[in-house]
């Protein structure tokens, strides 16, 4: 089950496939992080949701939640008190498609 969500969230951009599906913008910050939280804001035409992953230098999966992705403007904080210093790629996965990752570096 992990290989699956890995190989299904480190596919390579030039792989993922163009759909009718509605485009999610979404963006995180601060990047750098410096304390216990970070805000994910994003925009979407359709409703939609999905899982929010961080996937470490080493390969580790952290489940940071699940989003509920509204029409218009949105935006979350996501505690990220549970992970070491150093550099993720945060994905949010869901049924239609692959969203670019967005790289965000943690310090402590």
């Amino acid at each position: 089950v992990i290989t699956n969500l890995v190989k299904t969230l480190v596919k390579k951009p030039d792989a993922v496939q163009e759909s009718a599906a509605p485009a999610v913008v979404w963006r995180i910050f601060p990047n750098p992080v410096y304390d216990d939280q970070l805000t994910i804001a994003w925009d979407a035409s359709a409703p939609e949701h999905g899982d929010l992953y961080a996937v470490d230098v080493l390969g580790r999966i952290w489940d940071l939640g699940h989003l509920e992705i509204a029409v218009g403007e949105n935006a979350r904080q996501v505690r990220v008190s549970n992970l070491p210093a150093g550099l993720y790629q945060f994905y949010i996965a869901h049924a239609r498609r692959q969203m670019a990752p967005v790289r965000v570096m943690v310090y402590r």
